[in-house]
């Protein structure tokens, strides 16, 4: 068994990983993981299988593009948490990067357009797949990097978010 306590964009999870189960979100289900090669991975959980791509960035900082969503990932101590708001501790502006090398399908965004949390910002086909990169929280796009027809590289900036 092993316990794993994250920052996933800003918030405080705990993940409890087993053989053939995890426990997050107070819940336990079953799990499985395979390993498909260069950062992907096929993940069973609860009977739903979830497409995860993962780049790590800094020693305990990860990226992981889930179902579309893209996560920024910090393994924390849980001892070195403080009292002050997720929002507080993240930096004012995000970086919305590409998971991996691909083309730019579409914007849904433009400079200055409010943002929520998962709205989706753009679309970029990798690996014959249709990945949306959403919103990690609510803000304002503060710059658009990428036009449709772009050829970008894994974690080249696509949208800036304040």
């Amino acid at each position: 068994m092993t316990d794993h306590h994250l920052l996933v964009d800003g918030e405080a999870e705990s993940v409890r990983l087993e053989e053939g189960a995890c426990e997050f979100g107070g819940k336990t289900r079953s799990a499985s993981v395979s390993d498909l090669g260069r950062g992907d991975y096929s993940v069973l959980v609860g009977g739903r299988q979830h497409l995860v791509h993962v780049c790590r960035r800094a020693a305990g900082r990860f990226e992981a593009l889930v179902d579309g969503a893209l996560l920024r990932i910090d393994r924390i101590d849980p001892r070195s948490l403080d009292s002050r708001p997720a929002r507080a501790r993240s930096s004012s502006a995000r970086e919305v990067k590409a998971p991996m090398p691909g083309k730019v399908l579409a914007v849904r965004v433009a400079t200055g357009d409010e943002v929520s949390r998962n709205d989706p910002l753009a679309v970029v086909e990798a690996m014959k797949m249709q990945n949306e990169l959403l919103a990690p929280e609510v803000g304002r796009v503060a710059r658009v990097r990428v036009q449709p027809g772009d050829s970008v590289s894994a974690g080249q900036t696509l949208v800036v978010i304040e």
